[in-house]
């Protein structure tokens, strides 16, 4: 089946939680921190009162300054403070409030926003994540494309993109081993 996709969406709150959730979900499912986030608000008190206890009961000791990092690692570990800060960060982008473009083609992506124009094959394309509202594409270490379902032209497109991805890296691998 040829693949000719299109998928346009407003870099905007609403997309950078659905991100943020969406990553969250996949984290919270496939790593252990699932077993420590339901600890993590008593974890997080627990280390604010005994840096506090620890300071106003010996205030001359040597090593306060641990006790206000402990502090402070308890204040930035809460999970509201954390996304928070992100989605701030987000809403400082220069690219926030703008519209992109991505476009899915046979042998080429090509992602437009209101400052580029980029256009990469599939094999630039090193993992995919498929979550319940949308789909991520890792170009490379640190940087990543979320495309939420909603966005996407046509409907069945987010099956043709996977498969594109998976034969691009299925090649990808076959040419390591053919090099051996």
């Amino acid at each position: 089946m040829k693949l000719n996709a299109k998928a346009t969406y407003t870099h905007d709150k609403e997309y950078y939680n659905e991100i943020y959730s969406q990553l969250d979900q996949y984290f919270s499912k496939h790593n252990t921190w699932k077993s420590w986030k339901r600890w993590k608000p008593f974890l997080c008190l627990f280390l604010i009162v005994f840096a506090a206890v620890k300071l106003y009961v010996r205030p001359e000791s040597k090593t306060p300054y641990i006790y206000i990092a402990a502090s402070l690692f308890a204040i930035f570990a809460s999970n509201s403070i954390s996304s928070w800060l992100y989605l701030r960060k987000c809403w400082k982008w220069k690219t926030f409030g703008s519209e992109v473009t991505i476009e899915f083609l046979e042998n080429k992506v090509t992602y437009t926003d209101i400052y580029s124009e980029t256009l990469f094959s599939w094999g630039l394309i090193e993992r995919y994540l498929v979550t319940p509202k949308g789909l991520f594409l890792f170009p490379e270490k640190k940087r990543l494309f979320y495309i939420p379902d909603s966005s996407l032209v046509p409907l069945e497109a987010k099956s043709l993109i996977i498969e594109a991805v998976q034969a691009s890296l299925d090649q990808r691998v076959s040419a390591k081993v053919g090099c051996r």
